[in-house]
């Protein structure tokens, strides 16, 4: 009979196991969408069994629905951590430091653009699928945020949506990482590159610190 305390070691392996493998997925579902990505090639790069994706996920579009949760629940996990943090901030800089921490996630995963540039080009049951269960919240939250708060500030009326998907745009930065830095020059993931393109991202959504264009 096998002692209690192994239960947990196995436990660890397996969740180790599934991030090797969801993370491998992030990358390759980035790079070639769903459709062109294989579990073989994702087992490869995770450095798995191909048999392994099957007894975890049983078939492809689980193993990318599971990755699809890795990686938005962790993005709405970095908003709520920040909300949580900005308590008693008034809604203007509560919503500023909000679109940056967007930004730095986008620095830190700039698969998050490639994986949605692949399936949000094209209706899908996937693409219903991820904004159901993912990116309808989340676009909610920044379109519910954005919008008051350049009312508050006393901007100039814009679509909600227009101004979501500048944001949104403007992870390209990171998500496009060979040809910026092939053209400014600069490492893209520099933590004063990020901190000063974020300030600029903002202050074009929302004017200047104190409100002003």
């Amino acid at each position: 009979m096998k002692d209690a305390s192994e239960a947990p070691r196995f436990d660890v392996r397996t969740v180790r196991t599934r991030e090797q493998i969801e993370l491998a997925a992030l990358e390759i579902f980035a790079e070639l969408g769903f459709e062109g990505a294989s579990t073989r090639q994702i087992a490869a790069r995770a450095g798995v069994k191909q048999q392994l994706l099957s007894y975890h996920y049983k078939n492809k579009l689980g193993l990318w629905k599971a990755t699809a949760d890795r990686l938005f629940g962790a993005c709405r996990e970095r908003f709520e951590q920040r909300l949580a943090g900005l308590e008693g901030v008034d809604e203007a800089t509560q919503t500023r430091l909000l679109l940056k921490e967007y930004l730095v996630f986008c620095s830190e995963n700039p698969e998050l653009a490639r994986f949605m540039m692949q399936v949000g080009a094209t209706p899908s049951e996937r693409l219903s699928w991820l904004y159901e269960h993912h990116t309808r919240g989340l676009l909610e939250l920044v379109a519910n945020r954005i919008g008051p708060t350049r009312k508050a500030l006393g901007l100039a009326d814009a679509d909600v949506h227009h101004l979501t998907y500048l944001l949104m745009g403007a992870s390209a930065m990171f998500s496009q990482r060979a040809e910026y830095e092939m053209v400014a020059g600069q490492k893209v993931d520099d933590p004063d590159v990020v901190a000063r393109f974020a300030d600029l991202v903002v202050e074009m959504l929302l004017g200047g610190p104190e409100g002003v264009g």
